[in-house]
């Protein structure tokens, strides 16, 4: 687990296990994570291999990589680019930061437009983008590991297929293949059945994450808040097996649906999630709704939006009440 701390309530601050919840993809198909120009450090710069951190003043992550940023911008290789990008919590607004490098790119990211188009969820993220501007790395400051990548995508030719260094989120409207996981009696649930009604909301979580285990009793709220719905609730428990869980999420969450994953492969493979707490909503073909980092006000709106007041909503084709952001 990461040595990040909760700032903020609204701060959606993620678990993320490092050197293990990134992954190495051969083959990819790759595309730009970005619909519109990004502003500021990143757009400025694209044509070069960028190195940016997202982060916060204050944040222990954020402070802890600064000092590697300043070394690595004075002794980084040709045609790359280092940034750093301050972003506020949601409805904030942040000073100018404090100790900037003049070898750094430095953006304050008040609106957070960046951080929008690039899905920045956790404090911090370090970001590789290469010369197309396309997000090869998204995760912790490790900064052997740093060094590596970027050696790497600078030896690329131009012929060669993209590595991607950490898995991708499934883009809304997609639909996920019918995986099968184990539950906790070790019996194969198919993600159809799962999801066969109205839909199913998948919990990804971690009992080893202290933001996972805090999130759990606002997922007993939401199943109080959508109690006559009609759609599945289930907890994916992420890099953890059976034996380590049953005990905790029968006391814990009573009555859900567990399904387990514990090498990962599957969130990872399946959904790109890199991080937990985290959720996702499914339709009854599986069909990605919302995906966001898991926070109980955000995770009530989506569901409401998704489901409608009949449960059903959007998952059935039919649009429920606005509002997710």
């Amino acid at each position: 687990m990461n040595n990040e701390h909760k700032i903020a309530p609204v701060m959606l601050v993620l678990c993320l296990i490092l050197g293990v919840t990134s992954c190495s993809r051969e083959g990819v198909k790759t595309k730009e994570l970005v619909a519109a120009p990004v502003p500021d450090v990143i757009a400025q710069n694209k044509g070069n291999v960028i190195v940016a951190l997202f982060g916060i003043p204050g944040c222990p992550g954020t402070d802890q990589a600064i000092p590697f940023l300043e070394e690595y911008s004075k002794t980084k290789p040709k045609g790359v680019v280092v940034c750093r990008v301050d972003v506020p919590f949601p409805g904030e607004k942040l000073d100018k930061a404090r100790n900037i490098s003049p070898n750094i790119n430095y953006a304050l990211d008040n609106d957070r437009a960046i951080a929008g188009r690039l899905e920045f969820f956790f404090y911090p993220t370090l970001y590789i983008l290469d010369k197309d501007g396309i997000v090869r790395f998204a995760g912790g400051c490790e900064p052997d590991r740093v060094r590596t990548m970027v050696s790497e995508i600078l030896s690329e030719g131009p012929s060669v297929e993209k590595k991607m260094y950490t898995p991708q989120l499934v883009n809304v409207g997609e639909i996920i293949p019918d995986i099968k996981m184990p539950d906790m009696e070790g019996k194969e649930t198919s993600l159809s059945s799962l999801c066969s009604n109205y839909g199913s909301v998948l919990f990804f979580s971690s009992t080893a994450c202290v933001f996972s285990v805090s999130a759990l009793n606002d997922l007993e709220k939401l199943k109080k808040d959508f109690a006559d719905k009609k759609f599945s609730r289930v907890i994916v428990s992420f890099g953890q097996g059976v034996n380590e869980v049953k005990g905790f999420y029968s006391e814990k969450s009573p009555g859900s649906i567990v399904v387990i994953d514990a090498d990962k492969s599957v969130s990872t493979k399946y959904f790109g999630v890199p991080a937990v707490p985290f959720l996702y909503i499914l339709d009854k073909d599986r069909k990605v709704l919302d995906r966001r980092p898991f926070a109980y006000d955000v995770a009530k709106t989506a569901i409401s939006k998704a489901y409608g007041t009949d449960g059903c909503g959007s998952a059935c084709g039919t649009a429920g009440p606005t509002g997710a952001g």
